[in-house]
């Protein structure tokens, strides 16, 4: 069966400064200041919106959410150059409506996850690992935007 599980970062404002907390699903369930029902009907400005469980793990076992910034590193080899090198692909996990599924760009997620072999340049690559989300860690998606 397939397990059902979200998770929400909250924004604490403390001294001015702000910190926060990822709520796994658990404690979603047993937040005291506000019912489930709630959470899921309103957006609040300290709040990021709920991050689904994709039902995946990524290559140290740890559970992939929506939203989740992942890195793998890919073997690029140009044949008849002197191009031999590895390179970082750093990528986000995001919902897409349009085919109802996870995607990282414009790949299937669960295509992506456990493979050995990039899918469109057929060059090496390792397994993808979980290096931050969206909320805690944008600048993570900052240096793939350069």
């Amino acid at each position: 069966m397939r397990e059902i599980k979200f998770r929400q970062f909250v924004w604490n404002e403390d001294d001015g400064q702000s910190a926060g907390v990822l709520l796994s699903w658990e404690e979603l369930l047993q937040e005291k200041d506000e019912s489930v029902s709630v959470i899921f009907k309103n957006t609040f400005s300290n709040a990021s919106p709920l991050m689904q469980y994709t039902g995946l793990t990524d290559k140290n076992g740890r559970k992939i959410y929506e939203r989740d910034v992942l890195k793998r590193r890919v073997h690029v080899v140009m044949y008849g150059t002197d191009l031999n090198e590895w390179v970082d692909e750093i990528v986000e996990v995001e919902w897409r409506e349009d085919y109802a599924g996870f995607f990282v760009g414009e790949r299937p997620l669960y295509a992506e996850v456990g493979a050995t072999i990039d899918r469109s340049t057929l060059c090496s690559c390792t397994q993808f690992e979980i290096i931050g989300n969206v909320f805690e860690n944008p600048e993570l998606l900052e240096v793939n935007e350069k």
